[in-house]
């Protein structure tokens, strides 16, 4: 590479150069250059004498090939031109295309993407040649191929089945990185014996995109989106391997949302009716309390009552929130099982809307959670001093009201520590989300 540098370095300090696109040769003038010809008549390259004070260096006889700038490039590579290194003269650049890498004259690596896509380009060109129409073959992946005639032909019984693509002279100016290598390689795997089927996939997909434009355009084309190519057949291959459809899948996680939607709101439908039924029957002790309050017994019986509702009440809630837990559990077990699916482990992408439902019922379970946490918390409180009023009715002194509603809070707390601790153990057993 060294030598190959330093040879590019004498040529820049050439001056007036060209390139004899007839004679396939460097020309430039003899005498302001006679010093610089010394120099590299020093590296055994032959410079001979073609006119008056004109001389030229045939291309054929140097370990590399040049290239003026890009547009030369363009209009005079080949595929005859990959069994040794490139130089962009303009550019000070030079690609070794055994390694897919290019160098400036600073021996820096750089990325050179009209050069590197032209090599891809050339390998995919004699990779499509070894797939022609042959003899006794059950498929074949080209249909005709014809590098003189600069004509591809693929044909398949689909609508629009058939495509012509018109390849350019010279090289394809493609100057953007299109991971042309990538898309190569994984395209030549397609072809193993283990991929049977998967070339039909890619020749079906090949057709469809690239009929969406005239002829001319169609090589480019394919080079910009080969990849996208290759990634959308290989979806196609891996739904017809599993056998499965996406839109099936879609329509019944669909179906698996929308009855986890509505027992969600069979629970909060519950809840609601709690909530709003604690008042009432508060505000129904009170009245009934107020009115019995010289009767002792009575109020104690309230009292008694109210108890045993209260206890009941917070049954029912650990229960509305385990049985959220469990359908919050059961939903994460149906969704681990769908991304666990082969196509997905292959396409994580195909996966997104899946996540986003999943992940906007999630949030639903917790907000539900989280309500019949904070509906406990209001309704302990409130239970609270309702007790320590028909404790007022029953007629406590105030210091025997104080340590009362001072166990009342410790109690509740306690209440509260043991049932929230309850229902994270039976939370803990099934999974989080």
């Amino acid at each position: 590479m060294r030598e190959i540098i330093t040879i590019i370095e004498y040529f820049k300090r050439l001056t007036e150069v060209n390139i004899d696109t007839i004679r396939n040769s460097i020309t430039f003038p003899l005498i302001v250059n006679a010093q610089v010809i010394s120099l590299i008549r020093a590296f055994g390259i032959n410079i001979d004498n073609v006119g008056v004070d004109i001389v030229e260096i045939d291309i054929n006889s140097l370990n590399f090939t040049i290239f003026l700038n890009n547009e030369d490039f363009i209009s005079r590579v080949t595929k005859n031109v990959w069994s040794k290194p490139l130089a962009l003269f303009n550019e000070g650049v030079i690609y070794f295309p055994d390694i897919d890498k290019a160098y400036n004259l600073n021996q820096e690596e750089v990325a050179v993407h009209l050069i590197s896509n032209n090599y891809y380009y050339y390998s995919l060109l004699d990779f499509l040649k070894t797939q022609e129409h042959q003899e006794n073959s059950a498929f074949y992946f080209v249909d005709y191929f014809n590098l003189d005639t600069k004509h591809i032909v693929f044909t398949s019984l689909k609508k629009d089945g058939k495509i012509e693509i018109v390849l350019p002279n010279g090289g394809i100016n493609l100057m953007e990185d299109v991971r042309l290598g990538y898309a190569l390689k994984e395209f030549k795997e397609a072809f193993k014996e283990n991929n049977k089927h998967f070339p039909k996939f890619i020749k079906i997909e090949l057709i469809n995109e690239l009929s969406k434009v005239n002829k001319s355009e169609r090589i480019n084309l394919l080079l910009r989106k080969f990849n996208d190519i290759i990634y959308t057949a290989s979806q196609n291959f891996e739904i017809y391997l599993h056998d499965l459809s996406l839109e099936n899948l879609k329509n019944d996680f669909i179906e698996y949302k929308n009855k986890y939607f509505l027992l969600l709101r069979e629970s909060l439908s519950k809840l609601t009716n709690q909530i709003i039924g604690l008042p009432i029957i508060i505000s129904a002790s009170i009245l009934g309390t107020y009115k019995i309050s010289d009767s002792p017994i009575s109020v104690f019986v309230v009292t008694s009552v109210f108890i045993i509702y209260m206890f009941y009440s917070i049954y029912l809630l650990k229960l509305q929130k385990e049985d959220i837990v469990d359908l919050k559990n059961t939903f994460n077990s149906d969704f681990m099982k769908l991304a666990k699916h082969d196509y997905f482990k292959k396409f994580p992408n195909d996966l997104a809307e899946f996540s986003f439902t999943k992940r906007n019922l999630s949030a639903r379970f917790r907000s539900i959670i989280g309500a019949i946490d904070l509906y406990f918390f209001f309704f302990s409180i409130s239970s609270m001093f309702f007790l320590l009023y028909l404790e007022y009715q029953l007629g406590i002194r105030k210091y025997e009201l104080l340590v009362s509603s001072t166990i009342f809070i410790f109690g509740f707390l306690a209440i509260y520590i043991i049932t929230q601790t309850l229902m994270t153990i039976t939370e803990d057993q099934h999974g989080k989300i």
